[in-house]
């Protein structure tokens, strides 16, 4: 990965927009990130690592730290950066999550994080943070932890590796190579061996539970057998005897009770059989009782039916009277009718006569009323001509003074006209004044201009020329040149002053004439309507007198307005009358044609109920009672009687039948109970000597035995059971205890081989075993740039015994020293020395990580501080070394504020940070 461009906006220190062009450096070299400490070196390179992987190079900084704290809302953050990669041009645009403007830009929303990826097309290859990430690592070939390791050496932290015990080379180790995850196996080991115990534990503690949980009889020789200190063989082979005893035990007893329960049955039957009998004895008993009793009803009811029987002569007189008062019951009604009907008619009567007499004070009240009215209505003659008088003369002041209002009016306006006549004569003069001025002074200045022009052609006039303007080819007195003359463009200016005051002067004196006309016109119009009004024509003087006269109208209005009113009121008063008369006259003669008719109607209905009264007393005297309703009372007292006694004749012959039909319903009953009974005996062997009691006795004790019995058998069956599962358990148990016992003896070993286990040069864990591996790795590819740096005098190599055997060993880091042969301690170099053995190893650790990658392309490096320490020697060969790496197609960019490095490499990006506190880096170039 080769990188081309990388633009960053409000991203940690650089607030404002900075873009960095790594092609200006061409495709290899060294390049000098240089600045003071806090300016933003560092965060070049965060800034690449976060476009790439999303997040930055350090554990320290976390996403929402990116955004820069100078950067307002309206300044977005984002990281945009191009890359190559195999000869194809990639780049990434990403930001993190941030609170900015809204799209109106009217207000702050929380912009989300995200990311795009583009070919070198400018097609999309992946949106959206993840998507993003996983397709930089599919064409990288690398995560981010490696790109760090690979593309950014760290230079202090190997410093530390150099100078640790193996304690600390583990947890540093374990940081780059990412071993947790072989700490985390051997812990498993041991928690899987935990388990296996435990489990070991606990099904030991199941099959002891469940040996305790084995039912036997109290006093069996089973008891003491079941505990943890009898062998686990011996107690499944006493539980299975028990379980044998118990299952003989109940086929035994099953036998026993299906004996018993026959027995019962046979017994239960003959019981069931006894209780019917008994039952069916008492039933024939109440049947006699019944049998008699119906023989007796029957005898009383055929005494009482004979008698009724003579009482038949009494029942055909009842029916004969009924018959003669149901035939006289139309005579009745038809006497009933006209006495009705002479009633209704004596109640019109009475209501005709009150009716009549209402009418008659009614015609009273009314035509006193009447004559009232009229002596009223004379009292409004001629209020309707006075009436008419007054609205004309309210029409006749009210026109005048209107007529006063708009000549009071009119004078308003004509003198407001007179002084807009008056300014626009003022006006006029003015503008007048101000043509005359700028037209003399423009015919002062085209005569100087012309002047000034004859003089130029005479200045180059010679005699025998021929004059331009005459002709003439002599010139006795030639124009002389005047000085101080306008040029023609002051003279044009001067000419449309002169015609704009021109035009203003006529618009001027057109309005002033317009204004005076209009006043003049104003005035004649006024002046024949004031004299009209006040015979007044100055009508300055007619102002006054209009208004007086208006009061004058006001004042006499009013009184008007009042006569009017009262006018008004008078000929409502003379309407309503008249109107009222008109109504209680027609009412008079309604009421005087109702009285006739009511007379002539009340002597014919008078007459009518004479004769009617006549004819009813005729009609009564051939009635024994009074009206129908009394006949009708007595024919149903007759009906009644003869319904009782009708009725008492039926019900005797009823019961009479009801009884016979009883009493042979009884003997049949008794016969049929008597052979029932006859039947049942025979069901019962020797039913004679047969004690019903004593076997109702037998049956509730057989009943016990079958019920204890039964209790006995559900109480082995449930200890069978019980205990048959105790044995499966057990089983079980056993097999699961076997399979624990096989697998927890090869997992201690394995837990122990992986957790410190001794070797014959001391401890040593599976962790451990793995960065040796890689640490051997490591230290091969960084023996090849350390030999180079220390012109072949030393080599790192890692100590094969342990001093003390007590702790793990195999990351202890020697020097061998060529020039003597001897190995000793890395602490024993000086602080150049160890500088160029930490640069060795960071650089064995890069070349290392992209050789176990599978050859992937980095095309460029960054190499962090660390260089402070060096004397010029040394520095010139780790920069020979670098320079090195570079040569290869690579560009290596060291990030250091040494000021000899800022003299030794050209090419550089400075990075500054201003008072505000903003970043900024720009690239120089040799």
């Amino acid at each position: 990965m080769r990188p081309l461009k990388l633009t960053m906006q409000a991203f940690e220190g650089y607030t404002r927009k900075c873009e960095i062009d790594f092609e200006t450096f061409g495709k290899g070299g060294l390049f000098l990130i240089c600045g003071d400490t806090g300016a933003g070196k560092t965060t070049i390179f965060d800034a690449i690592k976060y476009a790439l992987y999303g997040e930055p190079s350090g554990d320290f900084r976390k996403e929402k730290m990116l955004r820069s704290l100078n950067a307002g809302p309206e300044n977005p953050t984002f990281v945009d950066f191009s890359f190559e990669i195999k000869g194809h041009q990639y780049r990434i645009k990403r930001n993190p999550g941030y609170t900015g403007l809204n799209k109106k830009g009217t207000g702050e929303k929380f912009i989300a994080s995200d990311a795009t990826i583009w070919d070198e097309n400018g097609n999309p290859l992946a949106t959206k943070v993840k998507n993003v990430t996983e397709k930089v690592v599919s064409l990288l070939g690398i995560d981010g932890s490696q790109f760090n390791s690979i593309a950014m050496i760290a230079q202090g932290d190997f410093y530390k590796v150099l100078n640790s015990s193996t304690e600390e080379r583990r947890n540093i180790f374990r940081k780059i190579f990412s071993t947790e995850k072989f700490v985390a196996l051997q812990e498993r080991f041991k928690s899987e061996v935990s388990v296996l115990d435990g489990r070991d534990k606990d099904i030991r503690g199941k099959i002891a539970s469940t040996l305790s949980d084995v039912s036997y009889e109290p006093g069996s020789v089973a008891e003491g057998t079941f505990t943890d200190k009898i062998l686990l063989k011996d107690s499944l082979s006493e539980l299975e005897r028990l379980i044998a005893e118990d299952e003989k035990a109940q086929d035994d007893l099953k036998k026993n009770i299906a004996e018993m329960e026959a027995a019962y049955d046979r017994m239960l039957e003959q019981d069931n059989v006894y209780k019917m009998i008994c039952k069916e004895k008492e039933t024939l008993e109440k049947y006699k009782a019944s049998l008699a009793e119906s023989s007796d009803a029957v005898k009383v009811w055929s005494e009482k039916s004979e008698a009724l029987s003579l009482r038949k002569p009494e029942l055909e007189e009842l029916s004969s009277k009924i018959t003669l008062f149901t035939d006289s019951l139309p005579r009745y009604l038809e006497h009933d009718k006209k006495k009705t009907e002479l009633e209704n008619l004596s109640g019109k009567i009475l209501v005709m006569e009150k009716n009549l007499l209402s009418k008659k004070e009614q015609v009273e009240l009314l035509s006193q009323k009447v004559e009232s009215d009229k002596e009223a209505l004379n009292a409004f003659d001629g209020v309707d001509v006075a009436f008419e008088k007054v609205s004309q003369e309210i029409e006749n002041v009210t026109e005048t003074g209107i007529k006063c209002k708009k000549a009071n009016d009119g004078i308003s306006a004509w003198k407001l006209m007179e002084a807009e006549s008056l300014e626009a004569q003022n006006n006029m003069k003015e503008s007048l004044s101000l043509y005359e001025n700028i037209s003399t002074e423009y015919n002062s200045a085209m005569k100087l201009f012309l002047s000034a022009q004859a003089g130029l052609l005479a200045e180059n006039l010679r005699e025998s020329m021929p004059c331009p303007v005459c002709g003439s080819t002599h010139h006795p007195a030639k124009a002389v040149k005047v000085q101080g003359a306008p040029s023609q463009k002051q003279l044009d200016s001067l000419k449309k002053k002169r015609d704009d005051a021109e035009k203003t002067a006529k618009d001027d004196a057109l309005s002033c004439e317009s204004l005076k006309s209009a006043a003049n016109e104003k005035k004649s119009s006024l002046e024949e309507t004031v004299f009209e009004l006040c015979g007044e024509k100055d009508l300055l003087a007619a102002e006054n007198c209009l208004e007086e006269k208006r009061s004058f109208l006001r004042a006499g209005l009013v009184s008007l307005q009042e006569k009017a009113k009262t006018l008004s009121a008078n000929k409502k008063k003379k309407i309503s009358l008249s109107a009222s008369i008109e109504e209680d006259e027609t009412k008079l003669k309604s009421l005087n044609d109702e009285i006739h008719g009511i007379e002539t109607e009340l002597a014919s209905s008078k007459a009518s109920y004479a004769a009617g009264l006549s004819n009813l007393n005729e009609m009564k005297k051939n009635l024994p009672y009074n009206n129908q309703v009394e006949v009708e009372g007595k024919i149903r007292s007759l009906k009644d009687d003869y319904d009782a006694l009708e009725n008492e004749m039926k019900n005797a012959s009823d019961n009479k039948a009801r009884a016979e039909k009883e009493k042979a319903g009884f003997e049949g009953a008794v016969k049929k109970q008597k052979e029932t009974l006859e039947n049942l005996s025979r069901q019962i062997e020797d039913y004679e000597s047969f004690d019903g009691i004593k076997n109702h006795k037998d049956l509730e004790e057989c009943s016990l035995r079958i019920e204890e019995a039964r209790k006995k058998d559900k109480l082995i069956s449930m200890r069978f059971e019980s205990n048959r599962n105790c044995a499966k358990k057990i089983n079980e148990y056993q097999k699961e205890l076997d399979d624990v016992l096989s697998k927890i003896q090869w997992m201690k070993d394995l837990s122990d081989v992986a957790s410190a286990s001794k070797t014959k040069n001391g401890k040593l864990d599976l962790e451990t075993y793995v960065q040796i591996s890689m640490f051997d790795k490591i230290l091969r590819y960084a023996n090849k740039r350390l030999f180079a740096m220390t012109d072949g005098q030393y080599a790192l190599v890692r100590r094969k015994d342990s001093m003390d055997d007590r702790v793990i060993f195999g990351l202890d880091l020697d020097v061998h020293d060529y020039s003597n042969g001897g190995n000793r301690p890395v602490q024993t170099l000086s602080g150049g020395e160890s500088f160029e053995a930490s640069l060795a190893l960071a650089l064995g650790l890069s070349d290392c990580i992209q050789s176990d990658a599978g050859g992937i392309e980095m095309n460029c490096m960054f190499v962090d501080e660390g260089f402070g320490t060096l004397s010029d020697e040394p520095l010139r060969k780790a920069t020979d070394t670098l320079l090195s790496l570079s040569e290869a197609d690579k560009l290596v960019g060291i990030i250091s504020h040494v000021e000899s490095l800022n003299n030794r490499i050209d090419n550089k990006i400075e990075v500054t940070k201003d008072l505000s506190g903003g970043s900024s880096a720009k690239v120089v170039t040799a």
